[in-house]
């Protein structure tokens, strides 16, 4: 559909919210699609049985530490920003203690790595046999290759 609403807006020099609404009403419930055996969208859809629930649940770490993913993707812990992804941006992450120098890293119950404060490095959770590379302090700088667990 963008496709055909992009080609079909630039030959016509439509740029206006109104003339792109009434590309999208002609499209949906005037001219018929093959694919819809001659119907239009509009005579066909049916809303979903589900309701749409707004936002996540707030998700529970316990006692140990939560951080807000910034705008670029990264983890502000102990002065350091670690790259995560920017798909994390403004989730709430639950930071865990191993040990005194290194922290596992969820979302939700989902384990995403490990950070070691003393090598400023985030290591990305990888499955076994794969190679991944460790994501070293501020955003993205690619050190050491190593094993997945």
């Amino acid at each position: 559909m963008h496709k055909d609403m992009s080609a079909e807006l630039e030959a016509e020099h439509a740029d206006t919210q109104a003339e792109m609404d009434e590309w999208r009403d002609c499209y949906n419930y005037q001219r018929p699609h093959a694919a819809l055996a001659g119907k239009t969208p509009g005579e066909v859809y049916t809303p979903s049985e589900r309701k749409f629930k707004a936002g996540m649940e707030s998700l529970d770490y316990g006692e140990n530490a939560v951080r807000i993913i910034d705008k670029h993707g990264d983890l502000k812990w102990k002065g350091v920003d670690y790259f995560l992804s920017e798909a994390l941006r403004g989730e709430r992450i639950g930071v865990y203690p191993l040990d005194d120098h290194t922290y596992e890293v969820r979302f939700a119950e989902h384990v995403l790595g490990t950070v070691d404060i003393r090598a400023e490095m985030f290591a990305p959770r990888v499955k076994a046999g794969s190679k991944q590379p460790y994501i070293k302090g501020w955003r993205v700088q690619r050190a050491e290759i190593r094993e997945g667990d």
